[in-house]
């Protein structure tokens, strides 16, 4: 499953072999009637469409033993193009087993940023005309993407703001201003790639190395995986593929470590590849056989990092301008772990911090008053999510 940018636009996949329906929603703000209560939800809308992959497309895949190979699906969708002519681009990623295992056959010998990719990357075309939905496919030579691995697209609405909080003003020409600009970014094993295009054509591709304590704590839990007798690489590559996930959040990056003694944490931002700034945050004084990013947030406005501590069940608010923490709240949502924290994200113009865990949930009213600022219910009972709940819910 995967959603627009922007927030208005759901695509799940339903996969059956290599014949998949696409289910798509329109996703429309709706405000309550009544003003007192002042509420509003999402309504989401349907369409039906499917498609198929081509011929081309299935022996790509199934050359290689896809059933054995195949370790999951990524999904991808743009915003909507901003010209006349109104579509969208949906990006498909097989990601292969065959990635770790080639590492682990030569563990000793290569590093991460050097194992060979063996899945790929396909991109569609989603026409609206008339309210009328059609598939076609992204027609290039770079296709199909010979890279796979976790997949995400930017659009140019995710521009960099600036300290007085402004737009980033880069100077273009008429054509540019007036053109559809995306970049798909893939992170895999060995590192990002991202594919800039514009006007329905892949223009520049980058690659990009991770920082390095995240090729650190990569290695340390494929290490914890392999030193399991009972363990697939499957296993591994799951806890790899979540822990890539838990540092991406919109288009940031955070490299977050709990076993290097760094007192900091870093912000990236993938649009501009730079480092947006740094965090203090708390070490621990024990050892961990594996390595993990811990849970946080960015504000609507880009303003605010909400970084959820692994170490003493505290959420802290930091200003993404300077680096200051601004508020903390020690919580007994988890069990001090940190594990079965499900979402963290702001509301009400980011004025509002909402989290949930697996058997409990909280509001906090950043800006209100310290007595009331917090409501912390029971729910009563262990909800248990799907696996792939976190990845549901990322824009």
């Amino acid at each position: 499953m995967a959603i627009s940018p922007e927030g208005d636009f759901l695509v799940e996949l339903v996969l059956k072999d290599f014949d998949f329906e696409l289910q798509m929603y329109d996703i429309k703000i709706s405000n309550n009637k009544d003003v007192s209560e002042q509420k509003s939800y999402r309504e989401l809308s349907r369409i039906n469409i499917t498609f198929k992959f081509t011929n081309g497309q299935i022996n790509l895949s199934k050359d290689k033993d896809v059933d054995k190979n195949l370790f999951r699906w990524s999904v991808a969708v743009s915003d909507k193009s901003t010209s006349s002519s109104e579509f969208r681009l949906l990006a498909i990623s097989y990601i292969s087993l065959k990635d770790l295992e080639y590492y682990k056959k030569n563990f000793d010998n290569i590093h991460l940023t050097q194992i060979p990719n063996h899945g790929f990357t396909f991109v569609f075309i989603i026409k609206i005309i008339n309210n009328v939905y059609s598939i076609s496919d992204f027609k290039n030579k770079e296709l199909p993407i010979k890279y796979s691995g976790v997949i995400k697209f930017i659009s140019k609405k995710n521009v960099v703001i600036n300290q007085n909080g402004e737009k980033d003003k880069q100077k273009t020409d008429k054509g540019s201003q007036n053109a559809d600009r995306y970049t798909l970014i893939i992170l895999t094993l060995s590192g990002i790639y991202k594919y800039q295009m514009k006007n329905k054509l892949i223009k520049n591709i980058q690659k990009l190395k991770y920082p390095r304590r995240v090729y650190s704590a990569m290695i340390r839990n494929i290490t914890f995986w392999f030193n399991i007798p009972s363990s697939s690489v499957y296993d591994s590559y799951d806890f790899i593929y979540s822990y890539i996930n838990d540092c991406l959040n919109q288009h940031y990056f955070l490299a977050d470590t709990i076993n290097e003694d760094i007192k900091y944490i870093e912000l990236y931002d993938l649009t501009t590849n730079h480092l947006v700034n740094t965090f203090q945050r708390q070490i621990s004084s024990e050892s961990y056989n594996f390595d993990a990013s811990s849970y946080y947030a960015i504000s609507n406005n880009g303003k605010l990092l909400a970084y959820f501590s692994l170490f003493n069940g505290a959420f802290k608010i930091f200003s993404i301008e300077n680096g200051l923490e601004i508020a903390e709240l020690i919580t007994n949502i988890t069990d001090y772990s940190g594990i079965d924290i499900e979402l963290i994200d702001f509301f009400q113009n980011d004025e509002i911090l909402f989290a949930c865990s697996k058997a409990k949930w909280f509001v906090w009213d950043i800006f209100g008053s310290l007595r009331d600022s917090v409501k912390l219910e029971d729910i009563g009972f262990k909800i248990e999510f799907p696996s792939d709940f976190n990845e549901k819910l990322k824009k």
